[in-house]
């Protein structure tokens, strides 16, 4: 028999106690009626309070060892077989589970010791299979042995459904899936009812679609185990398995949500296997589904059980972004922190810098780990350029500089213009104009489209009193028709324009240039300003005035307005 059909028996040994009142049943009553609802969490529990009422009762520990072995936990399970062999020696029963518990602990000298003398004790089915399938657990070695052992439980026990199940086992143990295939569908032949039979038939159509040929075979293969899944879900739907096997499925074909809500309810059923949340995680963080993925990454990163250590660097880096997405930049910086700097590749690299500037972290260690990784990585053009916009934030300017530098000589073939207009804005920044006034030409010859190249380069050439050449770059500007879709910008050219025929002494040129300005940017105060001083130079109060009560209305703190309107007497 197999431990599925075992369970099958248990449960329907039990069913009739499903209708017993709760207020009248013992725990061993309670625990027997969650077997029977597919609640092995909460039987495990109940069972050890039976245990507790009934220590020496071996039926109740056998129970108990059945419930835990449904949970995968071997151990425990062990520990009441054990226990009851220790009552009665010769008890089929509690031998052969003690066994099979040893077989799932990985001690297969003795699990095959045990069930090799629960074997020539009781030449039952059950005692066959479980021997059998002790020879599988221990690995290829001993998979003929258990060929033969399965062969002589077909000789004695005709027509088993459970023999066809065991050597559908041993076919997909030796990898070959089609007769595994064959098997598993004449077990349900047998025995259409047979729930693991299915289980175990969608995995080896799984299998065959990892190794079909074509795109076509692939899907028909995962289509037919997502139907023997979807009927197991259905005909039992608290089979933990059959919905581990049918996220596993998603999950390959990256249907995320359906991936997600199989793990889901996985993990609803066995909340202590953290399989269950790993997957659950995975589903929801590659599906992009950050929100969902953070709950049972934080169960993973809080647990320690070998499977969870073993991904949790990956849950660390993964739960890092998932918190970052959701802008919650101090958690995302304190998971990061967590993390070995070596794990974290190029794009986790820049979350957490990222995290640790939006939380108010330390600056400078975000600097120091950016740097590290652009060492390691001085060809990648991408992250050089990010660190230097890192940089130019921090208002570090001479670093900015060096790590532009440093970027052209790396990345000769990548595109010059935003690094050389990083390079004129940090020496404009430190009034280096005459250095800024270098860079930024070269930044607009490489990208003549750069609007705040040009507008740069003009304020450069200003700031040296250059500003004729400020307003040719302005005439530039607008002959390339930055004017539409940057008119603040070539704004500022025709002001130049003007200051310089201001400092001519050319009104009425000035006048020209600044009206050219304040029909781009209506609210430009210093060209009002300075209309008002050529006005006011030529005695033209009226108009004087009118522009200083323009530069009022968008600079109201002008000094200069307010001193020349009380000295010229404005109304």
């Amino acid at each position: 028999m197999s431990r599925a059909a075992a369970t099958a028996a248990f449960i329907i040994g039990l069913a009739t106690l499903s209708s017993v009142p709760t207020y009248a049943q013992s725990a061993r009553d309670r625990a027997r009626t969650a077997v029977a609802n597919g609640d092995f969490t909460t039987a495990a529990k109940l069972y050890e309070e039976a245990v507790k009422e009934s220590p020496r009762d071996k039926e109740v520990l056998i129970e108990a060892g059945n419930a835990n072995m449904e949970l995968d936990r071997y151990d425990v399970a062990r520990g009441y077989f054990q226990r009851a062999v220790d009552i009665d020696s010769k008890d089929a029963v509690a031998s052969r589970q003690y066994g099979l518990a040893l077989s799932e602990l990985h001690d297969h000298p003795r699990a095959i010791e045990v069930l090799s003398r629960a074997l020539k004790n009781d030449e039952s089915l059950a005692n066959y299979l479980a021997l059998g399938r002790a020879y599988l657990a221990a690995g290829k070695d001993s998979l003929s042995k258990a060929e033969l052992t399965f062969q002589k439980a077909g000789q004695k026990y005709a027509n088993s459904a459970d023999v066809a199940v065991a050597l559908g086992d041993l076919y997909f143990a030796r990898e070959i899936y089609p007769l595994a295939q064959e098997k598993y569908e004449e077990a349900l032949k047998l025995n259409d009812t047979l729930i693991e039979s299915r289980v175990r038939l969608g995995r080896s159509y799984r299998e065959l679609a990892k190794r079909a040929g074509s795109a076509e075979e692939i899907n028909e293969y995962y289509n037919k185990a997502l139907v023997e899944f979807n009927r197991v879900t259905a005909l039992a739907p608290k089979n933990a398995r059959a919905w581990y096997e049918q996220g596993d499925i998603f999950l390959r074909a990256e249907q995320y949500e359906k991936a997600g809500q199989s793990f889901a309810t996985y993990v609803e059923l066995r909340p202590e296997d953290p399989r269950g949340d790993i997957m659950l995680a995975r589903s929801a963080y590659e599906g992009n589904f950050f929100k969902q993925a953070i709950e049972p990454l934080e169960r993973i990163v809080g647990k320690s059980d070998p499977a969870s250590v073993a991904f949790m660097d990956s849950a660390k880096v993964m739960l890092g972004k998932s918190y970052y997405a959701m802008k919650d930049y101090t958690k995302a910086r304190t998971i990061y922190a967590q993390t070995k700097d070596t794990l974290l590749g190029l794009e986790g690299t820049k979350l957490y810098v990222s995290s640790i500037l939006l939380s108010g972290g330390d600056t400078l260690s975000a600097l120091g780990l950016y740097r590290k990784v652009v060492n390691a990585n001085p060809k990648d053009c991408d992250l050089s350029s990010a660190l230097g916009g890192l940089l130019y934030t921090m208002k570090r300017y001479d670093d900015v500089i060096d790590v532009f530098t440093q970027r052209m000589t790396n990345c000769p073939e990548a595109p010059k213009g935003a690094p050389y207009l990083y390079i004129g804005l940090s020496h404009f920044a430190q009034k280096r104009y005459p250095q800024a006034i270098a860079a930024l030409n070269s930044s607009v010859a490489n990208d003549s489209a750069s609007a705040q190249g040009y507008f740069w380069l003009m304020n450069a050439y200003a700031s040296e009193k250059e500003f004729g050449k400020a307003a040719e770059i302005g005439e530039v500007m607008a002959a390339r028709g930055l004017d539409k879709t940057n008119p603040k910008e070539v704004a500022s050219g025709y002001f130049f324009g003007g200051t310089e025929r201001f400092q001519a002494k050319d009104y009425k040129g000035a006048l020209a240039a600044f009206d050219k300005a304040l029909k781009l940017n209506p609210e430009h105060a210093q060209s009002y300003l300075y209309s008002a001083f050529s006005y006011q130079l030529q005695n033209d109060k009226e108009n004087a005035c009118k522009n200083y009560r323009m530069v009022l209305k968008y600079d109201p703190k002008n000094a200069d307005a307010k001193k020349n309107m009380g000295a010229i007497g404005c109304q």
